[in-house]
Formats: structure tokens, C-alpha cells, sequence
């Protein structure tokens, strides 16, 4: 059970003498921390591992650069996000290991960069992305269309997000087939409003006219 794993861990953790050791064990409880949505113990871990060059494991220390961007992007830690998230990016570049890790590096890259209100940037991202052979069976492909669809429409850019939706709403899980929905009904309701408005502006207009005359 993970909270009675937790509470054993951090009454014996200090125990452990052996560096290596240690390291791993204080890894797998930032794990346990961060499932059972303890954030900020697990950066605590995280950001004391790092700054001491505790992790050797290079695919470890990608991981766990991704995790401190996730964490610090949902604490709107956005610059923090971007710094390890570009870390976690090179280092798996270089390794050339895991392409699903660093896909999921840049969507949390992307993120950063929307929340910073660098849309643009965060789509040419998601582009990216999708440009290179991500297809629908790949883990997340669903989510990262969706988070496309949610900054293109933040852009203004209404028919492709529009175009997205409908994807989704077609051939996508049904945990996000119910949000495109809602998204496309919203479109259709703002552009219904739209016409009414400038229909009912036109009329105004024509009674202005004629009472002139």
C-alpha cells in the first residue's frame, strides 16, 4: 500500500549510509510521491538529487528532469518548467533512448511555452510532433491533438482548431471525445451569436436610414 510504503521509507531513509543506495531509494519515494500527488515533497527530492549530481543514470536523470518540469509547470513555475524540460530534451538527444520520454518533454515544453503565452511557439512544438511519424497508436497522441486544437483556437485560428475537434470527437478516446464536443458547440453557438449580432447590427442600421430620409 503506497501511503503505509511512504511512511516506512521516511522513518528509515536517513538510515541508509550507502550513497548509491540511498539515491535509489530516495528516487522510488519521490515515485510514491508523485502518484499519490504529493508534488512538493517529490520536488523537494527531486530538485536535491539534481543540484548535488546524485543521479548517474542518464536516462534516470532525463526522467526525473521531465517529472520536475511537469511539477513545476503546474505550480506555474513556467520558466523553472522550460529550463529542466530542455535538459531532460538534450540528454535524450544525446543517449538517442526513449523517444516516448521525449515526446512527452516537448508536450510538457509546449505547455511551458502557452502558459507563457508564446502560443505560436508552443504549436510549432506540437507540429513538430505530429510531423514526425507520432500516429494515433502511440501513448498520448490523443491528448497532444487535443492540447493542438486548445492553442489553436487560443490563436484565433478557429477552423483548424475546429478541424481537430471533429477528429477527436470522431476517432478519439471518450474521455476527450465529450470535451471536443462541448468545444465544437461552443464554436457553433459563438458563430451563431455572431451572425444574430450582425444581423440585428444591420437592421439598426436600415432603421436609422429610412427614419433620416
Amino acid at each position: 500500500e503506497p501511503l503505509r510504503a511512504i511512511k516506512f521509507l521516511e522513518s528509515n531513509i536517513s538510515r541508509i549510509k550507502k550513497k548509491d543506495v540511498r539515491t535509489q531509494i530516495s528516487l522510488f519515494l519521490a515515485e510514491l510521491y508523485r502518484k499519490e500527488l504529493h508534488l512538493d515533497k517529490a520536488l523537494k527530492i527531486y530538485e536535491e538529487l539534481t543540484r548535488n549530481g546524485l543521479v548517474n543514470d542518464k536516462k534516470e536523470l532525463a526522467k526525473v528532469y521531465l517529472y520536475m518540469g511537469e511539477i513545476y509547470n503546474k505550480r506555474q513555475k513556467h520558466e523553472a518548467a522550460m529550463t529542466v524540460l530542455d535538459k531532460s530534451i538534450s540528454i535524450l538527444e544525446k543517449e538517442k533512448v526513449n523517444q516516448e520520454m521525449k515526446v512527452a518533454a516537448l508536450i510538457e515544453l509546449s505547455k511551458s511555452y502557452r502558459y507563457m503565452g508564446n502560443a505560436s511557439k508552443a504549436v510549432a512544438i506540437t507540429e513538430q510532433i505530429l510531423g514526425s511519424g507520432y500516429d494515433p497508436g502511440r501513448p498520448k497522441y490523443w491528448e497532444l491533438k487535443f492540447f493542438l486544437a486548445e492553442t489553436y483556437l487560443s490563436l484565433g485560428k478557429i477552423s483548424k482548431a475546429e478541424t481537430i475537434y471533429r477528429e477527436i470527437s470522431d476517432e478519439g478516446p471518450a474521455s476527450l471525445q465529450q470535451r471536443a464536443q462541448m468545444r465544437l458547440g461552443s464554436i457553433n453557438l459563438d458563430r451563431q451569436l455572431s451572425r444574430l449580432s450582425d444581423w440585428s447590427n444591420s437592421r439598426r442600421r436600415n432603421k436609422s436610414n429610412v427614419a433620416s430620409r
